[in-house]
C-alpha cells in the first residue's frame, strides 16, 4: 500500500470523527505514544572479565537502563538513560527523548526485565541528570537552567512544587558567568546537597559541594580540589564524591585512583561501587567503554572491576535489594 493512500485513509479517518470527540481521542493517542516510546528490551550486555560480587545493582547509561543480577548483564531500557531513582517499589529513570526534551518513566524490575512501565513527568530538559527522593519529594537536577526541581505526588500524579535556583538564573545558558552545572543531589538530615560541578573544563573552576537549607538556601559551600565532579555521599560524616576530571573516588581527605572519568556512585555495606566512562567526543560517546569499580573504602582499593565495552559510559548506580547509601531514602 502507498504512502500516500495510507495518508488518504488517515486524514478521511480523522475528519470522519465528531469534533467533540477529537480532544478526547487526541489526548488518548498521546498517552499511547508516550507508552510505546518507552522501547523495553531484555538483552544480554556483553563485559570482558567475570565478576563474583553477589548482589544486584541497576546502572543507566547512553545505551539504557541495565541490571546486573548473577553475574549477567542484561540491557531493560533502551535509550540514553541518566538519573535512578527507586520509590516504593517502583524504579524511576530520566531518558532522553531527543536533544531537546526528556521524561522520567518508572517501572518495576522483575524476571523478565522491566515491567508495568510508564512515564511519570513529561517536558523536561534533554540535560537533566541526577534525580533522588527523600521519603517525601523527588528531587530533579534541571542542569542546563542551572536549577533544582522539587516534586510532590498530588492525587495519583506528580506536580512540580518547587523550582530552585541556588546561584542564580544562568541567563546565557553554558555561557553565563554563574551558570554552575548543578548534577547532583542527596539528602540528609534535612539538609539537600546539590554539586556545583562548575563546568571546570573549561572555567579552571573547581567544584563545588553546596549545603541547602530547609528552605533551600545555600547554608554552607564545601570547596573541593575535585573538577567536574558527580555524585554526593556520606560514609559516616565524611564526605564522598567522584573527581571525574582527575579518575578519582574520593573520601573526605583521601581517594582511591581509579584511572577514568568518574561518575555514578552505589554505597552498600560492601562496597562503594563507583562508575568509570572512556573520555571520548560527545559524538562517539553512545558506543564509548565503560566499567563498574567495586572499592573498600577501609583499604582505600580496588577490589574488582567489570568492563563493560560499548555500553555508552556510565551514568547512575544504585545498588538493588539492599540498602544504598548513596540515596537519600537511606539516609533520611
Amino acid at each position: 500500500m502507498g504512502r500516500s493512500f495510507k495518508s488518504t485513509i488517515r486524514r478521511r479517518t480523522l475528519n470522519a470523527i465528531p469534533r467533540s470527540l477529537a480532544p478526547s481521542i487526541a489526548n488518548q493517542l498521546g498517552h499511547l505514544r508516550r507508552q510505546n516510546v518507552l522501547k523495553r528490551t531484555f538483552d544480554d550486555v556483553a563485559y570482558t572479565e567475570p565478576c563474583t560480587y553477589q548482589g544486584e545493582l541497576l546502572f543507566t547509561s547512553r545505551s539504557g537502563l541495565v541490571h546486573y543480577k548473577q553475574g549477567r548483564l542484561k540491557r531493560v531500557l533502551d535509550g540514553n538513560c541518566y538519573g535512578l531513582t527507586r520509590i516504593d517499589q517502583r524504579w524511576f529513570v530520566f531518558r532522553q527523548q531527543s536533544e531537546f526534551h526528556g521524561h522520567i518513566v518508572s517501572l518495576r524490575l522483575g524476571d523478565a526485565g522491566a515491567a508495568e512501565t510508564r512515564s511519570e513527568i513529561e517536558n523536561l530538559h534533554a540535560e537533566v541528570h541526577q534525580i533522588d527522593f527523600d521519603g517525601e519529594q523527588l528531587f530533579v537536577t534541571d542542569t542546563a537552567n542551572n536549577r533544582l526541581l522539587v516534586y510532590k505526588q498530588l492525587r495519583g500524579q506528580w506536580r512540580r512544587c518547587r523550582a530552585v535556583y541556588p546561584a542564580g538564573h544562568a541567563i546565557r545558558g553554558r555561557k553565563s558567568q554563574n551558570y554552575v552545572h548543578l548534577n547532583s543531589v542527596f539528602v540528609r538530615r534535612g539538609s539537600v546537597f546539590v554539586m556545583f560541578h562548575n563546568y571546570s573544563k573549561v572555567t579552571g573552576k573547581n567544584s563545588e559541594v553546596v549545603e541547602l537549607d530547609h528552605r533551600l538556601r545555600i547554608a554552607r559551600v564545601v570547596e573541593t580540589g575535585a573538577q567536574d565532579a558527580h555524585n554526593i555521599a556520606f560514609c559516616g560524616d565524611t564526605l564522598l564524591y567522584c573527581d571525574s576530571r582527575h579518575r578519582r573516588l574520593v573520601l573526605g581527605e583521601n581517594s582511591i585512583e581509579v584511572g577514568g572519568f568518574t561518575r555514578g556512585l552505589a554505597l552498600t555495606s560492601a562496597y562503594a561501587v563507583v562508575g568509570v566512562s572512556e573520555f571520548a567526543p560527545r559524538a562517539e560517546r553512545r558506543l564509548s567503554h565503560g566499567s563498574l569499580h567495586f572499592c573498600d573504602l577501609e583499604s582505600l582499593s580496588i577490589q574488582e572491576t567489570l568492563r563493560v565495552p560499548s555500553v555508552g559510559g556510565i551514568h547512575d548506580i544504585r545498588a538493588v535489594g539492599c540498602s544504598d547509601r548513596a540515596m537519600s531514602i537511606a539516609s533520611s
